[in-house]
């Protein structure tokens, strides 16, 4: 692979590569780190591209792979006390709307109950719900990001959209008598 093949990869895949390592880290620094891995190995594992998929579906599953190793070293460097916790504030101060590309939020409260909910979907519900709702992937599309079946995407969409409706409903409701 030439290097202008490799950077027109890199273009056309970073913001959404990013967009999916931040919805895991939830950490601007820890999420730019994880992607330059992403990308480090796209270029070492090229050739190991079967084309069986989108290459952008390839790389989704290169980004959810390391993320969730990122999270995984972290939870051991915690253990053994080499991690110093980051006040959640900063955590939620990381977004400047990556979560909604192409949308303005004029609410920053809004938008903080929006990331603390999708942040509490258990794992398999957030990357589905990340990648169906943020993204805009179809179900076939995911199913094989995730390695799951179409009908338990459907279903952990499912439940994803009901756990969201139950945590935002009440603030959601709060929300529309105040505006």
């Amino acid at each position: 692979m030439s290097e202008s093949e490799f950077e027109e990869i890199y273009h056309q895949n970073k913001q959404p590569v990013f967009h999916v390592v931040l919805s895991y880290l939830k950490n601007r620094k820890e999420a730019e780190d994880v992607v330059q891995q992403v990308f480090v190995k796209v270029f070492k594992k090229i050739d190991q591209f079967e084309e069986r998929s989108q290459l952008k579906t390839w790389i989704y599953k290169i980004s959810i792979t390391t993320s969730l190793d990122a999270i995984k070293s972290k939870k051991r460097k915690k253990r053994f006390g080499f991690f110093t916790n980051n006040d959640v504030a900063d955590e939620l101060n990381v977004v400047d709307n990556a979560f909604l590309p192409n949308e303005e939020i004029e609410n920053s409260e809004l938008l903080e109950r929006l990331l603390v909910a999708i942040n509490k979907l258990a794992e398999p519900q957030r990357t589905v719900f990340y990648l169906s709702q943020v993204d805009g992937l179809g179900n076939i599309e995911i199913s094989e990001i995730v390695n799951k079946s179409v009908g338990a995407v459907e279903s952990t969409l499912h439940r994803a959209k009901d756990n969201m409706r139950k945590e935002l409903s009440s603030f959601y409701d709060e929300y529309r008598r105040n505006s």
